[in-house]
């Protein structure tokens, strides 16, 4: 069964970081998260890691930074998110490929905004209004 929890430190280096010599220390990740504003969280199966999502918080804006892994993960992951998001406008960027991805935002009320081109290739810019949600 999957469950979702806050993204720790040894989380952060097995998705986030290039592999390193040293370890980084819990409050060198809640240093990091609270300097930069970012949420995160991940879904797992007991130990192993099925998806996360690493979101940035502004006062009227919560921006899904990243949120990847498997589409039932994912599905998990977000209806965290939006409770977290609370009345805010909630916006990610949706790899192209992604198109089950693009599914679950559109199922949830998220409407396609913008796309651009980026280092990982094409991305679909997505929102929903706090009244447009499902």
């Amino acid at each position: 069964m999957l469950t979702i929890r806050p993204m720790t430190a040894v989380d952060a280096l097995a998705l986030l970081v290039e592999p390193v010599q040293e370890g980084m220390t819990t409050v060198e990740w809640d240093a990091i998260r609270q300097r930069l504003g970012l949420r995160t969280f991940v879904a797992a199966e007991e130990e192993v890691l099925a998806g996360y999502a690493l979101t940035q918080s502004h006062h009227d804006l919560f921006h899904i930074v990243q949120l990847e892994g498997r589409v039932d993960a994912c599905q998990l992951l977000l209806e965290r998110l939006l409770r977290t998001a609370g009345e805010r406008v909630v916006s990610i960027w949706c790899p192209r490929v992604r198109t089950d991805l693009q599914i679950l935002l559109e199922h949830r009320g998220f409407t396609r905004r913008d796309q651009r081109e980026s280092p990982g290739g094409p991305s679909l810019l997505y929102m929903l209004e706090p009244d447009e949600e499902v």
